[in-house]
């Protein structure tokens, strides 16, 4: 029978796949420093060198509460399998600082809450940071440059903040797969990605202040059962291919307020879903309407829309 571990591997790409639990002071006291590929981690550690060409997994955390900081050092895998820093029901981990590619996913958290992943250089993995069911982490200020940056499954809380990702244009910067609820996606920033931030299946997210361009679509909500209850505010969007923003039919009570979208390549902001609100978004100078609603919406006012390619600039809602 495959186990857990080993179906996760395989899946990955398929499922495409807290909060500072330590002062990062007092979490640099390290004991170790010395290590090698494959290493379990029990204790604080600092590399003081390199682990190139990892066979397996590049380091895996074997207890709570523990401190990992690359010191500026590089992980790298031979060929994007395992992965460069494996949690596997561990919380506490705060890895930063450093370099990890061509794995599988360069930090995996698999049944694992409460951990920080921040300031690494993530490029050239399948997935940069990957979140199963795993609750209450903090993703913060990573450079996921892989096919896809951020993805989180199953998993409940955590937030993604201010982590910038330049895709392949064919993957997700930050991806929240289904079952994926109440979680934080703020600040980031996506360019060159089929999707900029994308949401399939997951309800009650929250996506603020990210600014996605140059991608086939910038931010969305799909999914076979819809992503209900998403907050939608002050993200930027300008140079997507086909819509900026996009809330696909069956995404209920999407609320999307404050948001810019410009020079897309089809809609600003492109809602299909009656139940959604929209209040004080700003579209202009898109090829087609600046908000293209379906009857129903309720709209919030303050919404504005000026220079689109469609004459009549807003449907369903009114714009000034």
């Amino acid at each position: 029978m495959t186990s857990p571990r080993a179906f996760f591997i395989l899946k990955v790409a398929i499922l495409a796949t807290g909060f500072l639990a330590a002062l990062v002071g007092a979490a640099d006291r390290a004991f170790a420093s010395n290590v090698t590929c494959g290493q379990v981690i029990v204790a604080n550690t600092t590399l003081d060198s390199d682990l190139l060409a990892c066979p397996g997994d590049g380091l895996v955390i074997g207890a709570d509460n523990v401190s990992l900081n690359l010191n500026g050092h590089t992980i790298e895998g031979t060929g994007q399998t395992e992965f460069g820093v494996n949690d596997d029901g561990h919380s506490g981990l705060i890895v930063r600082n450093g370099t990890i590619r061509n794995f599988n996913a360069g930090v995996n958290l698999l049944e694992a809450d409460g951990n920080v992943v921040r300031d690494l250089n993530l490029p050239a993995n399948i997935v940069g940071v990957a979140v199963y069911d795993s609750n209450l982490n903090v993703v913060q200020g990573n450079d996921s440059n892989s096919f896809f940056g951020i993805q989180l499954t199953e998993s409940d809380g955590n937030q993604v903040l201010n982590n910038t990702h330049a895709g392949s244009q064919t993957g997700v910067g930050t991806y929240l797969l289904p079952d994926s609820d109440r979680n934080l996606v703020a600040g980031n920033s996506a360019t060159n990605d089929q999707y900029g931030v994308l949401v399939f299946g997951g309800d009650g997210n929250r996506l603020e202040r990210n600014v996605v361009y140059g991608n086939n679509r910038g931010v969305a909500l799909i999914g076979a059962t819809g992503s209900d209850d998403a907050v939608l505010e002050r993200n930027t969007a300008w140079e997507n291919a086909n819509d900026g923003i996009f809330v696909a039919a069956g995404s209920l009570r999407a609320l999307l307020e404050r948001n810019v979208a410009y020079q897309n390549g089809d809609d600003g902001i492109d809602v299909e879903d009656s139940s959604a609100t929209l209040a004080r978004n700003r579209s202009f100078g898109n090829a087609d309407l600046g908000i293209d609603a379906v009857a129903g919406v309720t709209d919030g006012g303050g919404n504005r829309a000026f220079g689109n390619g469609n004459p009549s600039q807003c449907l369903y809602v009114t714009c000034r």
